[in-house]
């Protein structure tokens, strides 16, 4: 809501100058003119050293282990990095040096992170038992991001400092199961592809936002185990017979949220800004969630963030992050929660999620503004999907 502003003086004046020139108009104009200029990005991709280990003999027509490209993708207007690498099924493989993340036109020193967007593709994720990217030299804490199958288990790296002419080192860490079946081991298949952003800054806090309450710029105790249900809490169900509840006797310990979709959806809901404050959206969410069976066709698993981006309190932006292995429109929740619908962008995580055991989903929303809400929801919109949440952490 929009801050009131005193009129009154301008009020006066304008009946004074109505008194003296009834028929007088001021009108004017003043002129912007807005210049665009383009150079080199300040910070640059090059492939490591590990892109020339060669001696590949299985068969697949490659010579290497590790291919590096770059492409310019005309719907997106964005520079792409691929990057290839093979693993053996099995045998953890591990490479050092694939990728050296470099600031070369920038005098001062650029700051770098790692933050996993998602699964993107492939012919068989769920074999992939564990991928991790992560920082050999320097080092950051967390240092890694991680996947296994098409779930992200770790959204985001802390960030290291580049000086100027200065390189950090990116590695790879993957782990294959060795039941892949023979038509995906011919080394050419794509068995997974994983969206991750490099995110370089100036300022490595972004967006930060206000100390809390009592100074020290950090935020307060930040786990939640639904121990109990604070007002800032809420539990919505939506269509059919779904369900949404604090489930004392069951959780990751107990107590938990069971949230069930049947032909419509249940959330918990997490009003963070009375829990918290409004918090940057460079922070990382996580909750821990189990799913009672393998998620259907048009089933999802939806976490929401309602994101303030002018900085007036009230959220201005819903985005959506969901598992579903074919449905690919989420149902947005704004609506009901806060009683009005919101622009909304959606981002798929996973086809795949683990069944009857709790899995951690840690999510960094990034873009611009202030996280204002938080809410998970179990949806089905023409079946019925159970599960439980519990130990949301915003850290």
């Amino acid at each position: 809501m929009g801050r009131k502003k005193n009129y009154r003086p301008l009020i006066a004046l304008a009946a004074l100058a109505v008194a003296a020139l009834a028929l007088a108009t001021l009108t004017f104009t003043n002129v912007t003119y807005w210049l665009i200029n383009a150079t080199l990005p300040p910070a640059m991709k090059y492939a490591g050293p590990d892109a020339e280990i060669g001696g590949r003999a299985d068969g697949s027509g490659y010579g290497r282990y590790v291919y590096v490209s770059y492409y310019y993708d005309p719907s997106t207007g964005y520079n792409v990095t691929r990057i290839s690498i093979v693993g053996f099924t099995g045998d953890p493989t591990n490479y050092t040096d694939v990728l050296r993340l470099c600031n070369k036109y920038y005098s001062g020193t650029l700051y770098v992170r790692l933050v996993a967007v998602g699964s993107i593709g492939g012919q068989a994720p769920q074999y992939v038992r564990d991928f991790r990217v992560y920082f050999a030299d320097p080092t950051a804490d967390p240092n890694y991001v991680q996947f296994q199958g098409a779930s992200v288990v770790q959204s985001a790296t802390g960030w290291v400092a580049i000086g100027p002419g200065q390189c950090a080192t990116v590695g790879a860490y993957v782990l294959i199961d060795p039941t892949l079946p023979p038509q995906y081991r011919d080394g050419k298949t794509i068995i997974a592809q994983y969206e991750i952003h490099v995110a370089f800054s100036t300022q490595p806090t972004g967006f930060a936002p206000p100390p809390p309450t009592g100074g020290g710029g950090q935020l307060p105790y930040c786990r939640y185990g639904f121990d109990q249900q604070p007002a800032w809490v809420k539990f919505y169900v939506y269509d059919g017979n779904s369900k949404a509840y604090l489930d004392a006797d069951n959780g990751y310990p107990a107590p938990s949220a069971y949230l069930e979709g049947q032909n419509g959806w249940g959330a918990v809901f997490i009003n963070v800004s009375a829990w918290l404050g409004p918090v940057s959206v460079d922070n990382a969410f996580s909750s821990q969630i189990f799913m009672w069976a393998s998620i259907g066709d048009e089933d999802y698993i939806q976490i929401h963030f309602f994101i303030d981006t002018d900085g007036d309190g009230r959220p201005d932006l819903e985005k959506v992050y969901y598992y579903s292995h074919k449905g690919r429109t989420p149902t947005p929740i704004a609506q009901t929660v806060y009683g009005y619908a919101l622009p909304i962008t959606t981002v798929l995580l996973g086809t795949w999620f683990p069944a009857r055991e709790w899995t951690t989903v840690s999510i960094v929303p990034g873009g611009v503004g202030y996280v204002v809400g938080y809410a998970v929801a179990i949806n089905s919109p023409n079946g019925d999907t159970k599960g439980r949440v519990d130990n949301i952490e915003v850290c």
